[in-house]
């Protein structure tokens, strides 16, 4: 047995039933480490596999924060939260940092994350400036993010950790936030499909002409012949009666009848009616 073995199960023996002290150290637990503290886990919810490979992608990629989060036993040594973090360790095959709380209550872990609410990616993010962006406009971001991610990856991404949105909001956001500002506050065109195509096309130069479109399409008065090719989205959406767009072949639909809209606005053609257009060159 290891030095760091013997110590860390000294760590263990010292939680006393009849000490009232609650104490939290940090300490860099290894595989073995990890595997010695789940033997320990006898009262906690069954282990979500999703969210241990959630945390093993966060370690490789170095994006894992040590934070007052860890791991913590109970009086009689029974490890009462961080289960994941510990399989997650074991999956990883190296060493993590982690804050470990001793001698909690064995009642404890009834109250653990009972007074909190999980923040979502948008507040983890702190997308543009949260004292002037609402909440749901966050949201928006970052769903604008994340069907933008996928129409470049030309597949649905599954559970995208913070780390994919930082990055990918650090290269584009400035395209994301003209895109919910512009769209975001109207029924016809504030769905993540159409704001991840209107911050492409702002990116490839197509500002202006996008924000024409965007115009026609909430209030629908036009100047020009061509100017059909954005009212003929605004009618869709109008006849669907502004629905939300949720499933995966509603919004597929909804991205190739915008682009078909949009690319014909851009190169002003009037459209006779609005096709399901493949994504091509705004890519």
């Amino acid at each position: 047995m290891s030095v760091s073995t013997i110590i860390r199960e000294a760590n263990l023996m010292r939680t006393n039933p009849s000490a009232d002290e609650v104490y939290t150290v940090t300490e860099t637990i290894d595989p073995s480490m990890a595997a010695l503290y789940l033997e320990r886990n006898e009262v906690n919810r069954p282990v979500r596999d999703a969210h241990v490979r959630k945390l093993v992608r966060a370690m490789k990629e170095g994006s894992f924060q040590q934070t007052h989060q860890g791991i913590a036993f109970s009086k009689s040594g029974q490890l009462l939260d961080g289960q994941h973090r510990l399989w997650a360790i074991i999956e990883y095959g190296d060493s993590i940092k982690l804050q470990v709380t001793y001698n909690l209550g064995e009642d404890a872990m009834f109250g653990i994350d009972l007074d909190s609410r999980p923040r979502s990616v948008a507040d983890q993010l702190g997308f543009c400036d949260p004292d002037n962006w609402p909440q749901r406009r966050r949201n928006q971001a970052k769903s604008t993010i994340k069907v933008w991610m996928e129409l470049i990856a030309g597949k649905r991404i599954i559970n995208p950790i913070v780390n994919d949105f930082r990055e990918f909001y650090d290269e584009h956001g400035e395209a994301v936030v003209w895109a919910v500002d512009l769209g975001g506050n109207h029924n016809n065109t504030r769905h993540s499909t159409v704001l991840a195509l209107m911050a492409l096309g702002y990116e490839k130069g197509y500002g202006d002409e996008l924000a024409d479109w965007c115009s026609i399409v909430k209030d629908g008065i036009i100047t020009e012949s061509w100017h059909t090719s954005a009212l003929k989205f605004r009618d869709w959406r109008m006849a669907s009666d502004g629905r939300r767009i949720n499933s995966l072949s509603d919004r597929t639909v909804a991205c190739r009848k915008a682009f078909c809209s949009m690319s014909a606005f851009i190169e002003m053609r009037p459209l006779g009616r609005i096709a399901q257009k493949e994504i091509g060159w705004l890519l």
